[in-house]
């Protein structure tokens, strides 16, 4: 078996930890910050150092001690974004743990300038913007 450089870097997180219901932090790493945004209904993540584009790194979200409720993961000018929703698919506030790993252990620094919410919302809105993004941008 061997492996590569990228593929060593890219098992090793970036950042992890467990998030109460009001965005502050009860675990983890202590590289990074969140906050809930009451307005928009969901938790912003920011990293040390890591300009966070959700094609450059993976995160996995799980709620805390519930099975009724499910995660959504995004990002938003360098941020992960986090929503929590009830099994009706109401927005919460629910405590979460994640974790953050460099995805096919690439570098980041990519960060889109568009008018949606979060840059899921610009992928939907606007695939073909998004995917020429993608391509043009390589974020080596």
């Amino acid at each position: 078996m061997s492996t590569s450089a990228n593929a060593l870097s890219a098992a090793v997180p970036l950042a992890y930890g467990t998030v109460a219901a009001d965005g502050s932090r009860l675990s983890g790493t202590t590289n990074w910050t969140c906050t809930y945004d009451a307005a928009t209904q969901r938790y912003l993540i920011s990293i040390d150092g890591v300009a966070y584009f959700m094609a450059d790194q993976t995160t996995i979200v799980t709620a805390v001690n519930t099975s009724t409720f499910f995660t959504t993961v995004s990002s938003f000018d360098g941020m992960v974004v986090v929503h929590v929703r009830n099994g009706d698919g109401d927005p919460v506030q629910k405590a979460f743990s994640f974790v953050t790993y460099w995805a096919n252990g690439r570098g980041g620094g990519r960060k889109p300038s568009h008018a949606y919410g979060d840059d899921s919302e610009w992928a939907v809105a606007e695939p073909a913007a998004f995917s020429a993004f993608l391509g043009s941008n390589s974020g080596a």
